[in-house]
Formats: structure tokens, C-alpha cells, sequence
């Protein structure tokens, strides 16, 4: 069987000859993919194991390139990195940051996905490391002591040094062995003991994978189930208002949650925003004194100072280009900000059965308007607030011609005399009636929504019934992921689930073991 096996493989693993001197022979041979099938329980579980070329400085270039395309394109869950040197030197220090090199760099945590196999190590190496003679029994203590040894040496190696951000190197995630050895001498109860530790770490390693694997995944599942559930339930508590009384109800419910949690938090807001507009306005208009000094030298050059409805529309567009331009721009981004975050939270949160009729609602008004709440409203608050500041600086400037070039009354005195002609009370009045309007248009499409709601509940003689079976269901799903992430952590054959009080049971050595959610309690 052995030697059938062997020979078998070396067909495809033997090296051809000659193909040392012919890279293209070399690297043919290199990517080559053996897939070798046995029966062995630990492969039963759907384990692979895959050999893949190691490193050494007589390396052909052709491998480099092999081993990177191989873990972009396979991304195993962990790597075990197998070194015969028990000293991890030379050789084996070399090859670490080159392996590093070869993961991809989006790759899973490394510290956790890496094991160290020290592949020359046996009773006959054990013994002649403590001068004991080969012949004489190798105490297990004797043993450990050589692992020990092996591991500090490991951990003591130069190369971690630079690698100290991506590699951890830890006891449980190490382990000596030498398959060769154990296999050629069965009988020996040593190398038994040798393997069978390199096996038990290698096992709580893979298991430790998979949890790490595994584990966002039922978490995922067990949030969803509970979103959900919160979500039938508290539709649920909803059909008993759908009669005519309770459905007006339902909706002033509706129009008081829109008044306090947006309309209410966006007013305040945008009274936040405009208040510190005058201040900005008048730092703005203070900031180019140079500037307007030339461009007052150039109005008295041009010998047009009777011209005041030109000199006004000149001023204007200077003191826009220079100053109040670029107050405007940064309060239009600090409305899109604070309404983008304000609106988002519509779309954040969809837990419960008016949560989702907010959402359903933002969503349809939107898909109806072709464009977002949040644009509309940033969009009509800005063009509010510059035609405001656009008023309330005209007023200011317009003064009559015959005076305009008085020397206490230049363009320079007029910035300094600058007075908060803005108008801040009757721009909130503005922007609050525009808010009001906006939402008053979403609130219809709330209304429409519950119509729906309401026509649903009224119609379907089955919706009570389907509600209770898809609650269950759920419920049924969230224990079963419990049941399955205990079996994950903890080697229990038998759990029992217990629908009524959301808790998996398991029986084992240590006695029965009860898994609440995501806590664990023993007794």
C-alpha cells in the first residue's frame, strides 16, 4: 500500500531531470497541483492541507512568484510553517519575512493564523540533545523540557524583532515533530508522545480558526434574528390600533415623532449655523483691507462717481468675489453636514415597526422626487440664507450717490461701520417655513405608508397567523445558532434546545452547560 502510494505520487512529484537547467521545465513542474484524497477522520471534516513550495536561497526565481499567486488566489484560513533547524536561524530567517511577504496584504489576523512546527524531532534527537543513550526510555518530562527549549529559541530569534507588528509568537501555536520518525518506529512510545502533542496543539489551533471564522457569522445571524423579531413584534402591538380611532391615532403618533426627532433637531441646528453669520460676515468683509483699498483707487480713477447704481453693482460683486462668497460656501457645507446627519438617521435605524415605516416612507418620497430629502432641504436652507445675506448687505452699501465718496464714508468706512444688518430672527422664520414644508410633504407619504399598513391588516384574514409562525420561526433560528456556536467553543455531543426560554443546553464532563445569547454560565 505504501509503496503503491509512493509511487503513484512520485509521478507527479518527482522532480524531472535535467529541469534544474530549464527554468521553463522548472516552473512547469513547480505548478503543478497534485490533489491526494485518503481517509483520515481529521480530513473528514472537510480539512485541506496543502504542500506549498518552502523557501530556501538557492530558491528558482520562478517560486517567489508561485507561492504569491497561490495565497492571493487560495487564502487559507491559517499557515503552519514547518522549519528543521531548532536554533530558527540562517535559513529559517530568511524564509519568515519572505513568507510574510507572500501573504496578501488584506489577509486575515496573522498572530492567530500562523503556526510554528519544529519537523526534527524525536526520541533519538531528544536523547542526544540531553545525553541520554538511545537505547534507555526518554522520560515525557525530559520531552517537554526539549519543546521548551525549542520554543525559546524560537522566540528569541533576531527576525521577530522586525516583524514584531504582524507576528506573535505563542506556546499554544508551536509544537516539535517528526512524521517520518513516528511512522518508520511505531512501537516507540516517545515518538508516540512527540506526535501526539504536535496533533493536539495542531487541532486546538484549527478549532481556534474556525471560531475565529465562524464567529462573526453567527453573531450576524443571531443580531438579524433578534432585529427581526424586535421588528414582528412590535407590529404586532400595531394591529390592534388599525381600527378608525386607533389609526388616527397612530398617525398623530407619526406627526409628533417627525416634529420632535427631525423638525425640532434641524431647526436648532440651522439657529446654530445662522447666528454666527453676521460675525462671519463682517470678519470676511475685514479681511482684504489691501484689496480694497486698490479697488477704491480704481473706482475714483474711473471718474464714474455719479453712477451710483454702477459703483453698487461693482461694490457688490467685489466684496461677493473677495469675502462673502466664501462664507456663503463654508455655511452651505455645514448645512449639508448637520442635514445629511440628521436625515441619515432615518435610514440608520430600522429596528421596530415605526422605524420602518420612516424609512419606507424616506425611501418612497425619494424614489417619487428623484432626488434626497436631505439635497432638497440643504439645497432650499442655503439659497434661504444667501438671498438673506444677499439683501442684508445691499442695504447697508446703498447709500446715495452725492455722498458715496465723502471721505468718512468710503468703501473702507462703510466695512468698518458695518452693522449686523442681517436679519438673523426673520431668516430662521424663512428657514423654519421651509423645513415645515418639506416635511409636511414627507408626512404624506407617512400617511401613505399606514394606508397600506392599514388595507393589509383589514384584508388579510391570515395575518396574525403568519406573523406567529414567522415569529417562531425566528426564534427557532436564533436558538439553533446558539446551539451551534456553543458546539463551536465547547466539545459537547448532545444540545438541547429549549424554545420557551431562548437557552441551548449542553451535557458534558464538567456537567450541563447553558448558553443565554452570547453569555455562558456553568453550574
Amino acid at each position: 500500500m505504501k509503496k503503491q502510494l509512493k509511487d503513484r505520487l512520485a509521478v507527479h512529484l518527482a522532480r524531472p531531470q535535467g529541469s534544474d537547467d530549464d527554468p521553463e521545465a522548472f516552473e512547469r513542474w513547480a505548478r503543478t497541483i497534485v490533489l491526494v484524497e485518503f481517509p483520515s477522520p481529521l480530513l473528514a471534516t472537510g480539512l485541506e492541507l496543502i504542500d506549498v513550495p518552502g523557501y530556501s536561497k538557492t530558491d528558482h526565481a520562478s517560486l517567489k512568484a508561485i507561492r504569491e499567486e497561490f495565497f492571493n488566489a487560495y487564502r487559507p484560513n491559517g499557515v503552519i510553517f514547518c522549519y528543521t533547524n531548532a536554533a530558527f536561524s540562517d535559513g529559517e530567517v530568511e524564509a519568515m519575512p519572505e513568507m510574510i511577504r507572500s501573504l496578501p496584504k488584506d489577509w486575515c489576523d496573522i498572530k492567530e493564523a500562523l503556526f510554528f512546527a519544529q519537523t526534527k524531532s524525536s526520541k533519538a534527537v531528544v536523547a542526544m540533545n540531553k545525553e541520554i543513550d538511545p537505547c534507555e526510555e526518554v522520560p515525557e518530562s525530559v520531552i517537554n523540557d526539549h519543546l521548551a527549549d525549542c520554543y525559546s529559541k524560537l522566540k528569541s530569534s533576531p527576525v521577530f524583532s522586525s516583524l514584531s507588528s504582524s507576528i506573535s509568537i505563542d506556546e499554544r501555536r508551536f509544537a516539535n515533530v517528526n512524521s517520518l520518525h513516528f511512522i518508520k518506529y511505531p512501537d516507540s512510545k516517545e515518538n508516540k508522545y512527540i506526535f501526539k502533542q504536535f496533533i493536539d496543539r495542531l487541532i486546538k489551533w484549527i478549532v481556534r480558526l474556525l471560531q475565529i471564522q465562524w464567529d462573526p457569522v453567527f453573531v450576524l445571524i443571531e443580531l438579524e434574528c433578534h432585529t427581526v423579531s424586535v421588528k414582528i413584534e412590535s407590529m404586532q402591538l400595531r394591529i390592534d390600533l388599525t381600527t378608525e380611532s386607533g389609526f388616527d391615532s397612530l398617525k398623530e403618533e407619526f406627526d409628533q415623532m417627525v416634529a420632535t426627532d427631525f423638525v425640532k433637531k434641524i431647526n436648532n441646528s440651522m439657529s446654530t449655523i445662522v447666528g454666527g453669520i453676521p460675525a462671519s460676515i463682517k470678519r470676511a468683509l475685514e479681511s482684504h483691507p489691501k484689496c480694497i483699498e486698490s479697488f477704491q483707487q480704481e473706482i475714483l480713477k474711473s471718474n464714474k462717481s455719479d453712477d451710483a447704481p454702477g459703483i453698487l453693482s461693482q461694490t457688490m460683486a467685489f466684496l461677493h468675489k473677495k469675502s462673502i462668497d466664501k462664507v456663503l460656501t463654508e455655511v452651505e457645507t455645514c448645512v449639508e453636514k448637520e442635514i445629511s446627519a440628521i436625515i441619515g438617521s432615518i435610514m440608520e435605524n430600522d429596528d421596530d415597526f415605526e422605524s420602518t415605516i420612516m424609512k419606507n416612507s424616506l425611501v418612497a418620497m425619494e424614489r417619487t422626487l428623484k432626488t434626497s430629502l436631505a439635497t432638497q432641504l440643504s439645497t432650499a436652507i442655503s439659497s434661504t440664507i444667501s438671498t438673506s445675506v444677499f439683501g442684508a448687505v445691499i442695504q447697508h452699501f446703498n447709500i446715495p450717490s452725492r455722498s458715496f465718496f465723502a471721505p468718512k464714508i468710503d468703501l473702507k468706512t462703510q466695512i468698518e461701520m458695518y452693522p449686523d444688518s442681517i436679519d438673523t430672527i426673520s431668516m430662521m422664520k424663512d428657514i423654519s417655513q421651509v423645513v415645515s414644508e418639506r416635511f409636511r410633504i414627507y408626512k404624506t407619504f407617512i400617511e401613505l405608508q399606514l394606508v397600506r399598513f392599514d388595507r393589509l391588516t383589514k384584508e388579510s384574514k391570515m395575518l396574525q397567523r403568519d406573523i406567529d409562525i414567522a415569529l417562531t420561526s425566528y426564534q427557532l433560528l436564533y436558538i439553533n445558532t446558539l446551539a451551534l456556536n456553543s458546539r463551536l467553543h465547547f466539545p459537547f455531543d448532545n444540545i438541547e434546545l429549549d424554545q420557551l426560554s431562548s437557552v441551548a443546553v449542553a451535557n458534558g464532563d464538567i456537567g450541563p452547560v447553558w448558553h443565554y445569547k452570547s453569555s455562558l454560565a456553568m453550574m
